[in-house]
């Protein structure tokens, strides 16, 4: 496989992937260079969990910032219901937003690190001497041990449990500024309803 035909990979046109790939030598058949293409392979897997990361860190930093001004707006009590209600409807937003790309992100994450355990793996079967999963299973188990109480929390969980949080706060005021407005709401409607049996009258005549 020459470099032409890594460029010309369909499922594979991440720039950081190409970028990794053809800084290695070219691939052969020989023993010697499957074992560094496997590598390669590997290093860009993590490169693109990496990427993720930073995106899930970033998007939630700023969907938090925007949420808490929101929740600050409305805990100082100095706006109408109305504005109360657009700005709950506009949490709800931000928190299924946040919810729904956060975990599409954790997906990709959990997709690169499995390509990367495989390449582990073929690795592995090319140079059995590395003993690659005996070292991972040996540091997992040291890290469960000394980790016990922060090792079953997930990161990812947090992150999606947060922006739930935000979507809550959004329904939980919606439903409020929703009840104080829902007298004018239902006058409203009946107002429109009147009007428009009034122009189908019309209409008739």
């Amino acid at each position: 496989m020459g470099r032409n035909e890594v460029v010309a990979m369909p499922s594979d046109s991440e720039s950081l992937f190409v970028e990794r790939l053809l800084g290695h030598e070219q691939v052969s058949s020989s023993n010697e260079s499957v074992p560094q293409f496997l590598w390669a392979l590997y290093l860009s897997e993590r490169d693109f969990i990496k990427h993720h990361e930073v995106q899930r860190t970033q998007a939630s930093n700023i969907l938090a910032a925007i949420a808490a001004g929101l929740v600050v707006a409305i805990g100082s009590g100095e706006m109408s219901p109305q504005v109360g209600l657009i700005i709950s409807i506009m949490l709800i937003a931000i928190g299924l937003f946040g919810y729904l790309f956060c975990g599409k992100l954790y997906a990709l994450i959990q997709l690169h690190a499995e390509r990367s355990y495989q390449y582990l793996g073929a690795l592995e079967g090319a140079v059995p001497e590395l003993r690659i999963k005996a070292y991972k299973a040996a540091a997992e188990s040291k890290h469960s041990k000394r980790f016990k109480f922060f090792g079953p929390f997930k990161l990812n969980r947090i992150w999606l449990r947060f922006h739930l949080l935000v979507l809550v706060v959004g329904l939980v005021c919606a439903f409020v500024y929703g009840s104080v407005l829902w007298p004018n709401i239902q006058e409203a409607a009946w107002q429109l309803g009147e009007n428009v049996t009034e122009m189908i009258a019309r209409s008739g005549n």
